[in-house]
């Protein structure tokens, strides 16, 4: 589909997107249902995204002139076209987000473990507990660092790496005996190892998901 070709509007044209499109709530319970509802809430949901690109104000005028007119086909195709032109963030801030709550969460039952008059509690602080996930965290992070640089004609093996990535270690964080010892562990230290994993991983996944759908 080519660019939408620039479009000119007059003052009158202006003042009537200004106040019915840009700044008035389209979709409420009323008119959710009505024609063109979800394209509507998705032009809205996309619209700062959509003024950040190049061309990005000669496509929400375009975009809606079209609403406006009810034509939501064009309106679709509009949307999809920004979608495919936006940059899309790495994944690896998701995984490296997990991770540095996870290593908080873990330093504060060394340390809980450290002001313990024992020496095994001494000895186990400073070995590391974070050596009871071996290198699983550090793989899974090279697994969406590899899939963040892929050439797109590399793109479909990498994602297909990450899907097996994270259901491992899915599996692990729900599974593993260590990480629910250490989440119950009995010196009044909080954690929530196998919870921040395990939404860190859904994240991912949904993502993989929604990108490999916009093509």
């Amino acid at each position: 589909m080519a660019e939408p070709k620039p479009i000119q509007l007059d003052a009158k044209q202006q003042a009537f997107i200004e106040r019915f499109i840009l700044r008035r709530p389209i979709v409420s319970p009323e008119n959710a249902d009505t024609p063109g509802a979800a394209v509507v809430a998705k032009a809205v949901e996309l619209r700062a995204d959509i003024a950040k690109l190049g061309r990005g104000p000669e496509i929400l005028k375009a975009l809606d002139i079209a609403i406006a007119a009810g034509d939501f086909a064009k309106a679709q195709k509009l949307l999809d076209v920004s979608q495919k032109a936006m940059p899309t963030p790495p994944l690896l801030g998701i995984w490296t987000e997990a991770r540095s709550k996870v290593a908080r969460q873990i330093g504060e039952l060394e340390d809980a473990l450290r002001s313990f008059d024992s020496p095994l509690f001494q000895r186990i602080a400073e070995f590391g507990l974070a050596a009871f996930t071996g290198k699983k965290l550090t793989n899974m992070a090279v697994a969406v660092r590899e899939y963040d640089g892929a050439n797109p004609k590399d793109r479909e093996t990498e994602e297909n790496k990450l899907r097996i990535a994270v259901n491992e270690m899915q599996a692990f964080s729900q599974n593993d005996e260590v990480l629910g010892m250490l989440d119950d562990n009995p010196l009044g230290v909080t954690l929530t190892l196998r919870q921040t994993l395990s939404e860190a991983l859904a994240t991912l996944e949904r993502e993989i998901i929604r990108r490999a759908n916009v093509v």
